[in-house]
């Protein structure tokens, strides 16, 4: 259903781990962006209806996240962890949206490159992320 709302199709790998551990903490939960390490994941998004759920989330954030961009789960200092549909609808991309990094409107050009700039590139899909915590 949740797929259906956001026309986009989760990786298999996804949904399994979210049958499996709704709302979880990671462990290990330590990972990298191609600009920093030592980030922290403190939770997967739930698919239930919850201040922490994925449809929540989606909800106040949706007038900020860039375009093909759905949160799957927090850092703990309150960044996003989310797939990256834009490349690759069937395999999306895992990337970290930095929400406070985004500068304003009239410094870049338009509103999608605006909300770009806040995204960390991560890994390739949800398997390499997901193998690669520590």
């Amino acid at each position: 259903m949740i797929e259906r709302f956001l026309n986009i199709a989760f990786p298999k790998e996804y949904v399994t781990c979210v049958m499996a551990h709704d709302g979880g903490h990671p462990e290990p939960n330590r990972f990298d962006t191609a600009k920093r390490k030592g980030y922290v994941m403190d939770r997967l998004l739930t698919f239930r209806e919850d201040p922490v759920g994925l449809l929540s989330t989606i909800y106040y954030c949706k007038e900020a996240l860039p375009h093909g961009v759905v949160p799957f789960g927090y850092e703990q200092t309150g960044d996003i962890i989310c797939f990256d549909f834009k490349d690759n609808p069937k395999t999306p991309s895992i990337v970290l949206w930095k929400h406070e990094l985004a500068p304003e409107e009239e410094d870049v050009g338009s509103q999608e490159e605006m909300r770009r700039i806040g995204l960390e590139y991560m890994n390739n899909s949800f398997i390499e992320f997901i193998t690669s915590l520590y």
